[in-house]
């Protein structure tokens, strides 16, 4: 009768195959609750990573926005600020035509006719662009757009008013281009009112 002989060592190696299984199982549990903490905090990490990215996205969006609307702005100034030169260098020869226009002479009513009709389309031209004259005679003496060339009573306008309009004035685009030459009407001389 043989009885087998166990191997002593073959029960510890059993034990310790189980108890290595059961330490790398444990190893793998305590291992999983770790790589799933880190699959959020990565996840999170990435989203911030894509927040940040988007709003740099739309902070440079709304700067070329910005950067466009500047040179379009500017562009209308240099364009406005051309046309005013352009119009200041019109206004004398507009000033000769209203000049030749007042004139009274024995010249055929003709010649008269064709200043009139150039004045008028230059005139037009002038306002299309955006020309306005300045108010003058009856309106109060506005140093802003009048210039006062002379003082003197009268009875049509009270003092302070303008009386009489020597050189018409112009704004264009909210900017003087010349004032106009005016003559105030001044407050009645004290003297001369106790002198009568």
């Amino acid at each position: 009768m043989k009885i087998p002989i166990e191997d002593p060592h073959q029960d510890d190696n059993a034990t310790c195959d189980e108890s290595n299984g059961s330490t790398e199982a444990a190893g793998d549990e305590s291992a999983g609750p770790p790589v799933q903490d880190e699959v959020p905090d990565a996840v999170a990490a990435l989203e911030a990573e894509l927040a940040q990215e988007r709003d740099r996205h739309l902070r440079a969006l709304a700067d070329f926005d910005n950067y466009r609307k500047r040179a379009r702005r500017d562009l209308a100034d240099a364009q406005a600020a051309a046309r005013f030169d352009l119009i200041q260098k019109l206004l004398p020869t507009l000033d000769n035509l209203e000049r030749a226009l007042a004139a009274h002479g024995s010249r055929a009513s003709a010649l008269r006719q064709g200043i009139q009709m150039v004045y008028d389309q230059l005139r037009d031209v002038l306002v299309a662009e955006g020309l306005c004259a300045v108010e003058t005679v009856g309106t109060p003496f506005d140093p802003n757009v009048h210039e006062g060339v002379l003082a003197m009573p009268s009875n049509e306008v009270p003092p302070g008013h303008v009386v009489q309009e020597l050189e018409r004035g112009y704004v264009f685009a909210d900017r003087v281009v010349r004032p106009a030459k005016v003559v105030v009407c001044a407050p009645p001389d004290p003297e001369a009112s106790g002198e009568t």
